[in-house]
């Protein structure tokens, strides 16, 4: 028989959100059908050492791998709770970034910033009649909305490395189901958008959790953490007159004064269509002028910083 290759364009992600680290299969469980974008894998990767052995000639060394994982990263498209399963899809994603969750069965689901009991997920990653099970999954987050494009969630994940086996596809019928349709950005769809008190006009809306993440495989455990997260923001925004809105006053830290207030976005439209992103303190730390259809726009360097603490984004679908 003639020997095949596999297409790249093939390929599917499920994904759970594990009961026990480690542990999880989604093709086994109640795994997901996730409906991704530039969807991509570092099927096996991690920290090389060399042998260095002494010797007359020069050359390469032999090296050892340590610290096996895998990385996969993709896209969601930020869509909000679907009617049929009444719940944010892309949640079991989240939780496994530092996020909780608290669900109000046909209501609402919000994500908070969590510290501690850090949740994990686990990965089916098929290509074209092969699976990769990636379990001990946590990474990073981060938002992309964009005026006239589709909103986006940008997840990076590690977890622990496994070889792919030959499986028989997924069932296309499960492609996609429970997730919600999005809203391209625009001023009808991204009805709110507020920053220091002032509802500007905005192009775009950067957010990355910021996330560390460390593999650890140590003598009797191996285990990808998240030890600590500093969320930053880049908001575009066209530039108001100073009278209306002076957000110089509020970015001169080097005065000795550090001016820390909300921002908000409401995104989509109707019952089951929102997403609701707010940060209680943000801090302004750099202001870029550039020029944006003839208009002048500022591009504002942020920091997202805790209130109370576990709270320095928010995040609710409803």
């Amino acid at each position: 028989a003639a020997i095949m290759g596999m297409f790249f364009r093939k390929k599917v992600l499920l994904c759970e959100v594990e009961g026990a680290y480690g542990t999880g299969d989604p093709s086994v469980g109640s795994g997901t059908t996730c409906l991704v974008l530039n969807l991509s894998i570092q099927p096996y990767t991690g920290d090389s050492i060399s042998r260095d052995f002494n010797r007359f000639y020069l050359g390469a060394q032999q090296t050892l791998v340590t610290g096996d994982r895998v990385v996969v990263s993709f896209d969601v498209e930020m869509a909000s709770r679907d009617q049929t399963v009444g719940r944010t899809q892309w949640g079991k994603l989240i939780r496994a970034c530092g996020f909780a969750q608290t669900f109000v069965a046909a209501t609402s689901t919000t994500f908070t910033p969590a510290s501690t009991s850090l949740e994990s997920s686990a990965f089916n990653f098929y290509v074209d009649g092969q699976e990769h099970l990636v379990a001990g999954c946590r990474g990073n987050v981060a938002f992309n909305i964009s005026r006239g494009q589709m909103p986006k969630v940008t997840f990076t994940m590690t977890g622990i490395y496994s070889r792919p086996t030959a499986v028989a596809n997924p069932a296309p019928s499960q492609f996609g189901f429970g997730w919600g349709d999005p809203f391209p950005v625009s001023a009808v769809n991204t009805p709110t958008f507020s920053l220091h008190g002032y509802a500007a006009y905005c192009e775009s809306v950067q957010i990355d959790m910021g996330n560390e993440v460390v593999y650890r495989d140590i003598i009797g455990h191996r285990e990808a953490y998240i030890v600590d997260r500093k969320p930053k923001a880049t908001f575009v925004i066209e530039a108001p007159v100073v009278g209306s809105k002076n957000y110089f006053t509020a970015t001169e830290s080097h005065l000795g004064s550090i001016v820390l207030s909300a921002f908000q976005l409401i995104h989509g439209v109707g019952v089951n269509n929102l997403v609701q992103l707010d940060a209680p303190k943000v801090q302004i730390t750099n202001i870029t002028a550039q020029e944006s259809d003839g208009f002048l726009a500022y591009q504002l360097e942020c920091s997202l910083l805790p209130d109370v603490g576990n709270d320095e984004l928010v995040i609710l679908t409803s």
